[in-house]
């Protein structure tokens, strides 16, 4: 049988299931194995004396109802798509007939209407009599009038199914969703190009073409591919739609983050710390990645490790360009988020319900990267695209490279 994502604990239990005989006569070993011991494994073979019969028989009882279950509700959907496929064709059938019946009478003509037809639309399917003068008005009457109850029947009926439709699309854009951030999490090359082709896969769904979320994933796996001009066309696709949202800390932070990758991108360090330096209003780059979030503010613990991530970015464009004021702002401004972070996580410890390791370890990073860079003005971009990085390679520690006091450029000396 299929076992799907529970595959290990699925086929363990359909061999007891299907080996039960096996699985009592292997219960009674361990019991005589162990009936002389002490200790866990003689509190275990006791336990199994008593009551590893009657596990096995529940398993096997449990097990069963359940496969019965799932499959039970497979052959329903086979059979409903039987059905469906049934319906269609003779309904096509007997609608000609019955047009060509009223518009061209046949006296005496009988049409067999499917079983499964709306009443009032099969009363009016079933009418023999539209050429007889006598009761013809009649006739028409009482077919318009049942036609006007069916038309409002089927209607409430296919709003009802296509909310079902709905629904079942949802389902599988998740699935897409889902395929794709696992395949993204594979370190082989090969998967991304997969990853990419599930998002799409998600996006083409009718309903789902201008999913943020779905786009912005996609923008991620076209730059992981080195797609660098699709994935600034995908980004700015996001900032487009990210207008249309009806939650202002929402659009600030869809904007802001979409904007960072934009600056992440873009091979001119320079213009790329304008990006990411820019205020809300009143510059060329406006509003920029930073300000946003800090509108946004309090963060929660993923926002502050973002908000982190582009303090510590906009350090390193700083460095890179010889700005000796800025870098050290930014560096403290990026530990300042890293430890908000941490913070936010041990306020709402009891509100998360989910493991905290994976953010945990991208706060340590973070901040081990920030006080590398201010100790030793060693500016770590490997989590950075290609093309930014190679723009920032690491410097000399700014207390070397100048002290104008400016945030103007200041050539190296050898």
């Amino acid at each position: 049988m299929e076992c799907g994502s529970q595959e290990y604990f699925c086929q363990l239990l359909t061999l007891i299931t299907e080996n039960e005989l096996a699985a009592r006569k292997f219960n009674d070993l361990v019991v005589r194995l162990g009936q002389d011991t002490t200790g866990g494994i003689g509190v275990a073979a006791a336990f199994l004396k008593d009551y590893g019969q009657l596990i096995v028989g529940l398993l096997g009882f449990s097990f069963g109802a359940w496969r019965w279950w799932l499959y039970h509700d497979r052959v329903l959907h086979k059979r409903l798509a039987e059905y469906i496929s049934s319906r269609d064709s003779r309904l096509r059938d007997i609608r000609g007939q019955a047009l060509e019946t009223i518009q061209r009478p046949a006296p005496g003509q009988t049409l067999v209407a499917p079983s499964f037809v709306n009443r009032d639309l099969k009363y009016v399917l079933r009418e023999n009599r539209w050429d007889n003068s006598a009761v013809a008005l009649p006739v028409l009457s009482s077919a318009d009038w049942q036609l006007s109850k069916a038309v409002q029947k089927l209607s409430e009926q296919l709003h009802i199914a296509e909310r079902e439709a709905v629904s079942l699309r949802q389902e599988l854009c998740t699935a897409y969703s889902l395929r794709g951030a696992v395949a993204s999490a594979s370190s082989k090359p090969e998967r991304h190009l997969e990853a990419l082709s599930h998002f799409r896969s998600a996006l083409s769904l009718p309903g789902h073409t201008t999913d943020i979320q779905l786009l912005e994933l996609e923008a991620h796996q076209l730059r992981k591919l080195g797609h660098s001009d699709l994935a600034e066309t995908a980004y700015e696709r996001v900032i487009e739609l990210a207008a249309n949202l009806e939650s202002e800390r929402e659009r600030d932070i869809v904007t802001a983050r979409a904007k960072r990758y934009l600056a992440e991108l873009d091979t001119r360090p320079l213009i790329a710390f304008q990006i990411m330096r820019a205020g809300l209003e009143g510059s060329q780059y406006a509003p920029g990645p930073i300000a946003l979030m800090e509108r946004c503010q309090p963060l929660q613990p993923w926002e502050w490790v973002e908000k982190g991530d582009m303090d510590y970015f906009s350090a390193a464009l700083a460095n890179s360009l010889g700005f000796v004021r800025a870098a050290p702002t930014h560096l403290k401004d990026a530990d300042a988020a890293y430890q908000a972070a941490l913070l936010a996580i041990r306020k709402k410890r009891w509100q998360v319900g989910r493991s905290t390791s994976r953010l945990r370890r991208l706060i340590r990073e973070g901040r081990e990267r920030v006080q590398r860079a201010q100790r030793s003005g060693i500016y770590d971009t490997a989590w950075l695209p290609p093309s930014p990085a190679k723009s920032n390679q690491p410097q000399k520690p700014t207390a070397e490279v100048g002290s104008s006091g400016s945030d103007q450029p200041v050539p190296e000396t050898a």
